[in-house]
């Protein structure tokens, strides 16, 4: 039992850490997107800009995915119906 009571509350800071690296990197990616949309309302848009703006929601969508996988588990098949 003394293992199980050590392991949670590691387990718990381990989880809580990774997710606020997640929320971090998720924030530095939304601040670079809003630069890239000014860049564009500016008049300096550009196709490797589009491209710039495609890859950072591309990875937003990974970071939201993969925390609401840790923090409420992977959706599977099953778990849909």
């Amino acid at each position: 039992m003394c293992g199980l009571q050590d392991e949670i509350p590691k387990q718990h800071d381990a989880l809580s850490s990774e997710l606020q690296s997640l929320r971090e990197e998720r924030l530095r990616i939304e601040i670079e997107l809003k630069r890239l949309v000014e860049t564009i309302a500016a008049g300096s848009g550009s196709p490797s800009i589009m491209a710039a703006i495609a890859q950072r929601e591309a990875r937003i969508r990974v970071i939201n995915k993969h925390a609401a996988d840790r923090f409420l588990g992977p959706v599977t098949r099953d778990s849909r119906n």
